[in-house]
C-alpha cells in the first residue's frame, strides 16, 4: 500500500511539475545556482560628503566622482561584493556622463558591484529623477531605481509642498524593481522612501534580499527604522548617508544592526552578511506563508486622515515651478 501511494506520489509530481514551474516563474524569476550558493556577502557602506551643489554644473576641477575613486579600490582590496555611497552625490547630467564613466571603470579595476546616487535628466525636455545607478563588476550600468517619494515641504515631513523644491520639480519613480547581483537579490528604497513601510514591503516579496537605503540629508538615519524593515520583512539593510548626516550602517537579519555610523563625518565600513541562514528563513517564513492579500485589501485605497479632524491641510498644492527647473537646467548646460 506505502509503495503504491509513493509511486501516485511521485507520478503526480512528475506530471505536474511543469505545471508549478510555469506557475512559479509568472511570479519570480528563479535565481541562479551560483546565487542561491552564495553563503555570504561581503558589504562596504560609506558616509561621504560631496563638493556638488545641485543648482550648479559640476566642477571638472572638483568632480565628486573623483572622491568615491579611493573607496572603490579600497573595497576591491577589501574583496567586498557591493560598495554602496549616497544619495544624489555624483551630480546632475544625462547617463552616461564622465561621472558615470569613472566609476565604470573603477568598479570594473576592482571587480566589485557599486551603487550611487545622481539626478538623471531622463529625456530631451529636462525632466530628470532622483536616480541610484547600479554598476556590475564589469562596470556595466545594469539598472537604476528612481526614488518614488519627493521630500518636499517647508518643515520635515510637512505638506504642502513648495513649488521650486528640486523633488517637487522632478519626475517620481512609479515602480520597485528588483535587481539581481551574483551574490544575490536587491531592491533599492531612497531617502524618504523609507518612511513608507509598503515600499520595504513590496521589496521583500518580490524578492529582495538586501534593501539598498541611499540619503542625503543632516540628522541621522533612523536606527529604529531599519531595525523593523529588518524585522518584519526578513532582509538585510545597507544605509548610507552624506558626511552632513550619519546612520550609515549595516543590518542583518534577524540580529539587527552589524555596524552604525552615529557621527557625521567620513567613513568607510564593511562587513559580512549570512545569505544562507536569511535564505533559509525566507522560504520557512510563517509570516510569508500566512499572508492573507484579501485581508488587507483595505491598504490600497486613499485615506484621508486629516478628515477625521475636522481640517484639510494643503488644499493649495503648488504646481511644480517648471520656469525654475529649466533655469537650473541651463545653468548646467542641460538645456
Amino acid at each position: 500500500m506505502k509503495t503504491r501511494c509513493f509511486t501516485a506520489l511521485i507520478a503526480l509530481l512528475i506530471t505536474t511539475a511543469p505545471l508549478l514551474a510555469q506557475a512559479q516563474s509568472s511570479v519570480y524569476k528563479v535565481m541562479t545556482p551560483e546565487q542561491i550558493g552564495t553563503k555570504s556577502a561581503r558589504i562596504a557602506a560609506v558616509q561621504v560628503d560631496s563638493p556638488w551643489i545641485w543648482a550648479l554644473p559640476v566642477d571638472p576641477n572638483n568632480d565628486p566622482a573623483d572622491k568615491l575613486l579611493p573607496y572603490i579600490d579600497r573595497a576591491g582590496g577589501d574583496e567586498a561584493d557591493l560598495v554602496v555611497f549616497p544619495e544624489l552625490y555624483l551630480g546632475m547630467f544625462r547617463v552616461p556622463s564622465p561621472q558615470t564613466r569613472k566609476i565604470s571603470e573603477a568598479a570594473k579595476r576592482n571587480n566589485v558591484n557599486v551603487i550611487v546616487g545622481c539626478f538623471e535628466i531622463t529625456d530631451k525636455d529636462g525632466n530628470y529623477g532622483n536616480s541610484t545607478l547600479i554598476f556590475n563588476r564589469s562596470g556595466e550600468i545594469i539598472g537604476r531605481y528612481f526614488k518614488a517619494a519627493p521630500a518636499v515641504g517647508a518643515t520635515a515631513r510637512g505638506w504642502p509642498p513648495t513649488a521650486a523644491d528640486p523633488e517637487w520639480m522632478m519626475t517620481p519613480g512609479d515602480r520597485f524593481s528588483v535587481f539581481d547581483l551574483d551574490f544575490g537579490r536587491i531592491g533599492i528604497m531612497t531617502c524618504y522612501d523609507g518612511y513608507f513601510p509598503e515600499i520595504p514591503r513590496i521589496l521583500s516579496l518580490k524578492g529582495a534580499e538586501v534593501i539598498i537605503w541611499p540619503n542625503a540629508r543632516g540628522g541621522q538615519i533612523e536606527d529604529y527604522l531599519i531595525r523593523s524593515t529588518v524585522h518584519y520583512n526578513y532582509v538585510h539593510v545597507v544605509s548610507t548617508n552624506k558626511a552632513i548626516g550619519a546612520g550609515t550602517s549595516i543590518a542583518e537579519w534577524p540580529g539587527g544592526m552589524k555596524q552604525y555610523l552615529s557621527t557625521p563625518e567620513e567613513a568607510y565600513i564593511v562587513t559580512d552578511l549570512n545569505m544562507e541562514h536569511l535564505r533559509t528563513a525566507r522560504i520557512h517564513s510563517r509570516e510569508f506563508a500566512q499572508r492573507d492579500p484579501e485581508l488587507y485589501r483595505e491598504i490600497t485605497q486613499k485615506w484621508p486622515v486629516w478628515e477625521q479632524y475636522g481640517t484639510s491641510p494643503g488644499d493649495v498644492v503648488p504646481e511644480p515651478d517648471l520656469e525654475r527647473r529649466d533655469e537650473i537646467l541651463s545653468a548646467i548646460g542641460e538645456k
